[in-house]
């Protein structure tokens, strides 16, 4: 008996690998991290202590994109120039039923001449007559020199629900996902929180697989960052989804649900005042908070009667209440 269990937890979890539903041999990535720029006047350098980026890039490495199909432009080697030049290169390298993942962290801005037009800011905007990689620049490349047929495009900028407002400017041939931590009229935090929550969905944490059918989607995804954004920034995201991703499109498979209420967002009560916070672990019915805007070292334990609770999703309320309940 225990060994045919043993067997159909091993189908069952095989099953869920294949239905992912991107191959890394069959994907690209295009990484572009600026936290410092050479216009210092203009643009506020971010600290490099534990970069999100580098830990997206590292894990599409894991995950066995090969090497030739993933590029990280980091800081000084993200120029205009260089983003477009690096960004079309891999694009040609591409053939039909490719998928394509765009990724930016950094600052962005509006354009002067039209406020409603995105601008990624490349190392060197702001320096001579640069003004930055346009989000338009991004996808009228894509759409010129990528073969496959879906690309995905995640920013964790000031205003990156542009990316939406680009793809969304003329009839386009590739379909589109695009996932920002911000909308088209609004800033952004300086937090980590949105690539956090990226990480979270493609890691296949089991906090982002609301329904619990061992498959996180690109719909749950989408909710999960949402709701990250509203409870730990106060702030709204941007997303859409066109062609082959409004289907059930599975980003990753979940990991096993041990206790309900991990990944519960609560407020906790730490040196005199009430901090956001996200339970990661529990034991003994201690729980260990991770609190937003903060590394993991700054990790917590803490008691039941330190936490009151606020969460933004409601499938996870029944199992807040059952923190109160123990």
């Amino acid at each position: 008996m225990k060994r045919l269990l043993l067997l159909s937890l091993l189908v069952a979890a095989g099953s869920l690998q294949a239905a992912r539903d991107w191959k890394p041999a069959r994907t690209f990535v295009f990484v572009v991290g600026v936290l410092q720029w050479a216009d210092t006047e203009t643009f506020t350098p971010f600290p490099k202590e534990n970069r999100r980026d580098a830990q997206l890039v590292n894990f599409f490495r894991r995950a066995g994109v090969p090497k030739n199909q993933l590029v990280y432009l980091q800081d000084q080697a993200a120029t205009r120039k260089n983003i477009r030049a690096k960004l079309k290169s891999l694009l040609q390298k591409t053939q039909p039923g490719d998928l394509l993942i765009v990724y930016f962290c950094g600052h962005g801005f509006l354009e002067e001449s039209d406020d409603s037009r995105l601008v990624l800011a490349s190392y060197d905007a702001g320096i001579g007559s640069v003004t930055g990689w346009t989000a338009d620049e991004c996808v009228n490349d894509i759409e010129t020199h990528f073969q496959g047929n879906r690309a995905l495009l995640l920013s964790d900028s000031c205003f990156s629900g542009g990316l939406t407002d680009a793809v969304r400017r003329e009839d386009r041939r590739v379909d589109y996902a695009c996932l920002g931590a911000a909308t088209s009229s609004e800033e952004s935090t300086a937090n980590w929180t949105f690539t956090e929550a990226v990480l979270q969905a493609l890691n296949g944490e089991a906090i982002v697989d609301q329904d619990g059918d061992g498959a996180i989607t690109l719909t749950e995804a989408r909710q999960y960052i949402a709701a990250e954004m509203r409870f730990g920034e106060d702030q709204a995201t941007s997303s859409s989804a066109s062609g082959e991703w409004k289907k059930r499109t599975v980003l990753a498979a979940a990991t096993p649900v041990r206790d309900a209420r991990i990944g519960t967002h609560v407020e906790v009560l730490s040196e005199g005042d009430y901090y956001k916070a996200r339970i990661v672990d529990i034991k003994d019915e201690n729980f260990c908070v991770f609190y937003y805007g903060y590394e993991t070292a700054d990790n917590e334990w803490v008691s039941a009667d330190q936490i009151r609770g606020k969460s933004p999703i409601p499938s996870l309320e029944l199992a807040l209440k059952k923190i109160f309940q123990k």
